[in-house]
């Protein structure tokens, strides 16, 4: 699902709750599925800690060639952690035809704030005035 969300939205684009729906719906996304194969990764599991989980990703092609990828920090993780724009435009990604464009910048204001002068109900006011 994300190989082929990424194909049409980015690389960093998120998955949205009505991925999920679509996912199930496509004969691209199950004919990939039935050809997946997830198994425990002794390396990766030794790496992953309670702040971050690694990752491997093998691709065997049918010239039999081999493709592996590993992300040993993912985005997000205390080592490579999310700058605000990025995580604004995750957010945003993430509600995108869900919330409106006025709640996720209220909602977005509120959060930048939060160590200031603002707090959690301010958020979930934020969702009822502006969905």
């Amino acid at each position: 699902m994300a190989l082929a969300l990424g194909r049409t939205r980015g690389a960093t684009a998120a998955i949205r709750p009505q991925d999920y729906e679509s996912a199930l719906e496509s004969n691209e996304i199950k004919l990939l599925s039935q050809r997946v194969r997830c198994v425990v990764d002794p390396e990766i599991e030794r790496a992953t800690n309670t702040e971050e989980v690694p990752s491997r990703i093998s691709l065997r092609l049918t010239d039999t060639r081999v493709l592996v990828s590993r992300i040993d920090h993912p985005r997000g993780s205390p080592h490579r952690r999310m700058e605000w724009n990025e995580l604004h435009a995750l957010f945003a990604d993430t509600v995108a035809g869900i919330l409106t464009t006025q709640c996720i910048d209220e909602v977005v204001r509120i959060v930048a704030r939060l160590d200031r002068n603002s707090g959690p109900r301010d958020i979930t006011g934020a969702f009822r005035r502006t969905v």
